[in-house]
C-alpha cells in the first residue's frame, strides 16, 4: 500500500510540469486617495484576504491526505514555488499485510483531470498537449512492487512503475491500523527523465528538478 504513495509520487513528477504555465503573480490594485475627511466612521469589519492562486499550498496544513507537485521557475521567479495538487487519487488494487509490508504491491490511478493549482488558465495549459495531452491519456497508472524494508525504522524501498518507465522511491509509514496505513513522502525527481516537457530554456522556464510530496490513507484490499 505504502508503494502506492510511492508510485503517486513518480506520476506526480507529470503533473509538476504544470510550472512551465508561469504563474502571474497578481498585481496589488493601486491605492485610492483618501477621501476628504468628513465624520469619524465606525470601524468596518476587515474582509477577508483573496484566497491564494495556489489553495493546493494550504492542503498540508489543512490535515488529511493530499498529493501535490512542487516545482519552481528557472531562474525563479517570484511566487514560486508553484504547487499542482492532483484531487483524484484511486487505489485499483492493494495487497499488504499491515503489520509488515515487505511483498506489497499496489496499483494506482490518478486521475489527470482534476489538477488544481489554483490558476485555471495553467491548468488548462497544463493539460495541453504542450505537456499532460489528457486528451490522449487522461489517467495514469501506477504500479507498485518490490516493497522492502528500508534502513530507519518506519521506512520502507519500492518500485514504481509507470508510462514504460521503473524507478526507485522511498516512503514512511506514519500510522498502522488493522486494515489500513497511513504513508508519507517526499521525493524529488527529474521531469525529463519521463518526457514530460522540453530541457530548461527561455522558451520553458521550467526547472527540471520536481518535487511530489504527499500524504496517504491506504486500505487492505481496497
Amino acid at each position: 500500500m505504502t508503494q502506492t504513495k510511492s508510485t503517486l509520487f513518480v506520476a506526480l513528477i507529470a503533473l509538476a510540469v504544470a510550472l512551465t504555465a508561469c504563474s502571474k503573480k497578481e498585481e496589488a490594485p493601486a491605492e485610492e486617495p483618501a477621501a476628504a475627511a468628513e465624520e469619524p466612521k465606525a470601524e468596518e469589519p476587515k474582509a477577508e484576504e483573496p484566497m491564494a492562486e495556489e489553495p493546493a499550498k494550504e492542503m498540508a496544513e489543512e490535515g488529511g491526505d493530499y498529493v501535490k507537485v512542487v516545482a519552481m521557475h528557472e531562474p525563479a521567479k517570484d511566487g514560486d514555488p508553484v504547487v499542482v495538487a492532483v484531487k483524484g487519487v484511486e487505489v485499483a488494487s492493494a495487497e499488504f499485510d499491515p503489520a509488515n509490508l515487505e511483498g506489497a504491491t499496489a496499483t494506482l490511478l490518478l486521475d489527470l483531470n482534476t489538477i488544481d493549482s489554483g490558476s485555471e488558465k495553467r491548468d488548462a495549459h497544463l493539460k495541453s498537449p504542450d505537456f499532460l495531452d489528457i486528451a490522449k491519456l487522461p489517467k495514469i497508472e501506477i504500479k507498485i512492487s518490490d516493497v522492502k524494508k528500508g534502513d530507519a525504522d518506519g521506512a520502507y524501498t519500492a518500485k514504481a512503475a509507470l508510462m514504460d518507465k521503473t524507478m526507485d522511491v522511498t516512503f514512511e509509514v506514519v500510522e498502522t491500523m488493522d486494515n489500513a496505513i497511513k504513508v508519507k513522502g517526499m521525493h524529488k525527481f527529474n521531469r525529463t527523465d519521463l518526457g514530460i516537457g522540453a530541457p530548461p530554456s527561455a522558451d520553458v522556464p521550467v526547472a527540471a528538478e520536481v518535487t511530489v510530496e504527499m500524504m496517504l490513507t491506504l486500505s487492505k484490499g481496497a
